[in-house]
């Protein structure tokens, strides 16, 4: 009874984010903001950038203990899940991913605060189809166990995010501090990695049996997956183009080639005649 009504509940959630969140975000935010200036938001950004810094190490350290640290005892190769277990350590599990999967929600802010300052290229559809990924994950993992094989991706998907949230709340002090975070490509290339460490992970219920849901583990496996996809699209799409650039930038045959090609150009281009009055 249970697992229907929350499974209603994520189908519920779901269709939320698709037709309402999502054409909110892309479509109804921008035209809002088309003929008005940018808010600024500076001190409200770094505030909620410290708050999910905080929100995901405390989600962290109290999960961790409960799982794979301490004396959770979780098998790191295979760990299974028993959805009629009431043991306290479970209901404990239990309660913690409920209320972080409200967090998540909450971190649809980032997309909406995007819009607000009109940089409207960063509201993509990676933004938004992660964000609705990220919210629909946990609700399906709560109907049918949100502990078990999954909880490695919880946890290391908690640390990346108090590292990712830290270096938003730096970057927010302009190009003084930006010029110091170099390491915003590795920062991406570690979720990458995390994708791809993830959907092997979450294959191995496919072929042991462990007692994990194999339709836990077909959904997450199928949604690391498109995350690797289009996270991998992003990373050589920007800085792949850098690289591209301070090639250019740094040849100075390169830099007199295009000179030189722009000058003749310009040359055969129609000479505009003054009309008279």
């Amino acid at each position: 009874m249970l697992a229907a009504l929350l499974g209603s509940f994520i189908l519920t959630v779901k269709s939320g984010l698709e037709y309402t969140l999502k054409p909110s975000l892309q479509v109804f935010l921008p035209r809002f903001m088309r003929d008005r200036k940018p808010f600024r938001l500076t001190n409200v950004i770094r505030l909620y950038n410290l708050a999910l810094v905080a929100t995901n190490a405390y989600f962290f350290s109290r999960l961790a203990p409960l799982t794979y640290l301490g004396e959770g005892g979780y098998n790191l190769l295979c760990q299974g899940v028993d959805v009629l277990l009431r043991d306290e350590r479970t209901l404990r599990i239990l309660s913690l991913t409920y209320y972080y999967s409200i967090i998540r929600i909450v971190e649809f802010m980032d997309t909406v605060f995007f819009v607000l300052r009109k940089k409207f290229s960063q509201a993509s559809a990676l933004n938004v189809s992660h964000h609705c990924i990220s919210v629909a994950l946990p609700w399906w993992g709560l109907a049918y166990g949100s502990d078990g094989q999954v909880m490695l991706l919880v946890l290391v998907n908690m640390a990346i995010h108090v590292v990712m949230y830290f270096y938003y709340f730096l970057s927010s002090f302009g190009p003084s501090i930006q010029r110091y975070l170099f390491w915003k490509k590795y920062l991406t290339r570690v979720q990458i990695a995390q994708f791809i460490v993830t959907a092997i992970h979450m294959s191995i219920p496919l072929v042991v049996d462990c007692g994990y849901p194999k339709s836990t583990s077909v959904i997450t496996l199928l949604s690391m997956v498109y995350f690797i996809v289009m996270f991998g699209h992003f990373y050589r799409r920007t800085y792949n183009k850098n690289i591209h650039m301070n090639i250019i930038t740094s040849n100075p045959d390169i830099i007199n080639q295009i000179k030189e090609d722009t000058a003749v150009s310009k040359e055969f281009l129609p000479v505009r005649r003054r009309q008279t009055p």
